[in-house]
Parts: structure tokens; sequence; C-alpha cells
């Protein structure tokens, strides 16, 4: 097997959901061929107006066999005047909930979407939770999902780190919010050096991915 760390590196805020300042929230997942990679991770990213901010979580030294495929789906949330924990708690049950919904589909298995409730989710894991109007998701209400297969990953240069970026244009927010946020997401995949993999110098990584555009930033 090929070993590989996949990131959520940092994001670029160029509009915010709320009228002023974002309390934002991150939680990311992973999973290889429908399998759970450890658990969700997340964090609490204070308030934030525009600029770029550093997220900083990773999956080390994961293995993709020949033939599969790595899923990461990733969650931002504006949530302000809130139980950081709570937050955090509740976020991280529903990516978990969302990663294994995808991995059904990608399997061929059926499962209800109420991708759209996003409150509702969160909420049934934090029911202390109660969200003001400008609180909302700046990723899709289903969170995002990037899906890499092996192959993809074998273009990927041995000890080389590929980073990516995800345009996110936001969700509607009801009025006396700000406009549709729009954020750029900046994740990677890094091959271990141990993984044999001859150098693809100069190519483009073509990354199987759902609802957006994902291009490679190399430089």
């Amino acid at each position: 097997m090929s070993k590989y760390t996949f990131g959520l590196d940092s994001y670029e805020i160029k509009d915010t959901r709320s009228r002023h300042e974002d309390t934002n929230y991150v939680a990311v997942a992973l999973s290889v061929s429908g399998k759970m990679v450890g658990n969700p991770q997340t964090k609490s990213m204070g308030d934030q107006n525009n600029g770029t901010y550093a997220v900083g979580l990773t999956f080390p030294n994961v293995d993709v066999p020949d033939g599969g495929t790595a899923t990461m789906l990733y969650y931002i949330l504006n949530a302000g005047h809130k139980n950081p924990a709570d937050i955090q708690a509740a976020l991280g049950a529903v990516v978990q909930q969302q990663m294994s919904k995808a991995d059904d589909a990608s399997s061929g298995q059926s499962s209800s979407d109420s991708s759209g409730d996003w409150k509702s989710e969160l909420e049934k894991f934090a029911r202390s939770l109660i969200f003001a109007d400008c609180d909302g998701p700046i990723t899709p209400p289903q969170g995002r999902q990037i899906v890499w297969s092996s192959s993809d990953l074998k273009g990927v240069a041995a000890g080389a780190k590929v980073a990516e970026s995800q345009d996110e244009p936001g969700n509607d927010s009801p009025m006396g919010c700000g406009g549709n946020s729009h954020y750029i997401v900046h994740f990677s995949v890094k091959a271990e050096a141990d993984t044999g993999h001859v150098s693809h110098a100069g190519g483009h990584l073509d990354v199987g991915h759902v609802g957006g555009q994902v291009r490679d930033h190399r430089r």
C-alpha cells in the first residue's frame, strides 16, 4: 500500500456571511474505500473578518490501496455566541454522519438525505443549541466532499505535497445579514517518501470531487 498525508490547511475569506465578522468552526473527516480513518477533527477558529487563516488539521500516513479511494469531507460553520465545545461536538458528529451517507452512496446503498436542514442535524447532537439568523454553513449544508482515486494519487511524486483549492460561494443568508459568504479553502495531499512513486512534475492532478471545481495550485 501507499501512504499519504491529507490536510485541511487554510482558508481565505473574501466575504463574510455576517455583516462584520464570522465566528467560525471547522470539522473534517477522512475515509478510505468506505472506512473512516480515526475520528473527525474539529477546530474553533474564532471571530474572523476578510483574510487568510490557518486551519492545520491533518490525517498523516494513511494507507490507500491500489484500486481504492480516499474521501475528505469538511464543513465550515458560522455560529456566534455558542458554547464552542457544544458546537464542535455537534459538528464532528454531523461530519461523521455525512461521511457515512457518502460512503453508503458510493457503495450503492440508499440513505436518507436531510442535508438541507442543517439546524436540525446539528441540534440532534446538541439540543441546547439555538441558532441566530446570521448563523449558517459556509460550505454546502451537507459539507464538501473531495475524492481521490488511487490512480489520482499515484500522480503525486514521492515526498511531494500537492496543494489545491476549492471555491466556496456560500449559501443564502437572511435579510439583515451580510451577503452570501465567499471563501476559498486550501487543502493538500502529500505522498510519503517511501511510496516509490515516479515524479509527475509539471502536470495537473485530476481530482474527483462533488459539487465544485478543484484546481491544482502547484508552483
